[in-house]
């Protein structure tokens, strides 16, 4: 299985999706100006990202708990159990897992609060443009 690497504004989160899936609404001819193919393709592309995002994104501080408690028992089966490598084998992917989504989560908060210091930063300025 490959995976996809998405550049954020400053981080890149390594996503487990198959790259076809983004390639192949991308490489897809399209015939007009460059503009116009340009243009086509990205609407073509908004919902296989939707997808993404809701697949790979969707409850990520939910999903986060959840590796976070699979780890810990995997860690405690450890200690009980040290010399069968199954389980440490086990232990490692869940440690992977979990590190993999506490990186995007943190590049999620990261986001949302740079977002929330900029709308502060330039407010609305009572105008018009955000009170129609």
């Amino acid at each position: 299985m490959s995976s996809v690497a998405i550049m954020l504004v400053s981080d890149t989160i390594i996503l487990p999706q198959p790259k076809q899936r983004l390639s192949y609404s991308w490489v897809q001819p399209q015939f007009g100006s460059a503009m116009l193919s340009f243009s086509l393709k990205l609407k073509r592309l908004k919902p296989v990202l939707k997808n993404l995002n809701s697949q790979c994104f969707s409850n990520i501080s939910g999903r986060v708990m959840e590796a976070r408690s699979n780890m810990e028992l995997l860690q405690a089966q450890c200690l009980l159990n040290l010399g069968d490598d199954s389980i440490h084998d086990l232990e490692k992917d869940a440690i992977r897992t979990y590190m993999e989504l506490s990186v995007a989560e943190e590049s999620f908060i990261k986001q949302k609060s740079i977002a929330r210091v900029n709308w502060l930063a330039l407010g609305d300025n009572n105008t018009k443009f955000f009170h129609h």
